[in-house]
């Protein structure tokens, strides 16, 4: 399954070390596992922009990462949406 999805990616050989470290080869637990990944990297650059947001004195430091805080504040929402409301078949097919 690895060798059918990444070789479509913009950088295969870092979907391959993603893919090969889930586990699994089965289609429907990578696209859980890579969900899941993609929502807790998310979560963790939220708080680290958040954090640097509140931490710099440099106003214009403040509003870059206020502005990288709400990008990834949208991603970790749509995230979230996917996870609550697509059918997995749908992510399994958006993927092939």
């Amino acid at each position: 399954v690895i060798s059918t999805i990444c070789p479509k990616t913009s950088n295969p050989p870092f979907c391959s070390s993603v893919l090969k470290s889930a586990g699994t080869t089965n289609i429907k637990g990578l696209a859980v596992y890579t969900l899941n990944l993609a929502h807790t990297n998310a979560k963790k650059s939220l708080t680290l922009a958040n954090s640097l947001a509140k931490s710099t004195i440099n106003p214009q430091l403040k509003q870059r990462y206020s502005s990288c805080a709400e990008s990834y504040d949208e991603v970790v929402g749509d995230i979230e949406n996917a996870k609550r409301t697509w059918p997995l078949e749908t992510l399994i097919l958006s993927i092939l």
